[in-house]
């Protein structure tokens, strides 16, 4: 599970006096709620049809389309870590920006350097986005990948991976067993980012105390 933890004695991790800074944030925030909000509304639509299907064949077509839209929202969610992690350039190393990028670097025979594309495979590029998330914006967050939830979400993934690529007839088969899982990789990843938010929003409380306890401590030096 993700622990936060805070040195109160710490200077400020965030700046809330400076505007821009204050401004990226409102917006990635603001993008973030608009895209789980078009999410929520796809999953609730997808959920009262599997409650409302007549067959078991439209109960599997409706949980196959379910599960795509769970793993697209958790994929677009891993995005947004990345580009929301981006945004303090200044706390990331040159290496961990092209890997939020997901570039790699060559130099050409001319001495010329170029980026390529880099593609990582589902739970790297999860175990990325959440690392550099912790360490630079929300200290004290573990991901959690020893219990039943990040299993859960392995075999998610496998189960996501064989209704988009079927090789057979069989494989666009999904048991009552398989959607449980799914559900349990969801809720995992959602409990997941909940808890790396919640750091976040305690670092920002954290941060906005300190400020107010170093101007006070300011107003005092100037009293005297």
């Amino acid at each position: 599970m993700g622990n936060t933890t805070h040195d109160d004695s710490a200077p400020p991790t965030f700046d809330l006096r400076d505007s821009e800074l204050t401004a990226r944030l409102t917006t990635a925030m603001s993008e973030r709620r608009a895209t789980n909000a078009k999410f929520l509304e796809e999953l609730k639509l997808l959920v009262g049809a599997w409650g409302e299907g007549s067959s078991s064949e439209s109960t599997e077509a409706t949980r196959r389309v379910l599960i795509r839209s769970q793993f697209a929202s958790m994929e677009s969610d891993v995005g947004w870590l990345k580009r929301f992690t981006l945004l303090f350039p200044e706390r990331l190393t040159a290496v961990q920006e092209l890997a939020l990028r997901g570039v790699n670097v060559s130099v050409k025979n001319t001495g010329e350097v170029e980026e390529k594309p880099r593609s990582l495979d589902r739970y790297t590029s999860l175990r990325l986005a959440f690392r550099a998330a912790s360490e630079t914006w929300a200290p004290g967050f573990n991901l959690d990948i020893h219990g039943a939830g990040w299993e859960a979400f392995r075999k998610a993934a496998a189960i996501r991976n064989r209704l988009t690529h079927p090789e057979s007839l069989e494989d666009f088969s999904m048991s009552s067993d398989e959607a449980e899982v799914v559900r349990m990789a969801f809720n995992w990843f959602q409990g997941s980012l909940r808890r790396n938010t919640d750091a976040f929003g305690a670092e920002l409380h954290r941060s906005h105390a300190a400020l107010i306890a170093e101007e006070a401590a300011a107003r005092n030096d100037g009293a005297r």
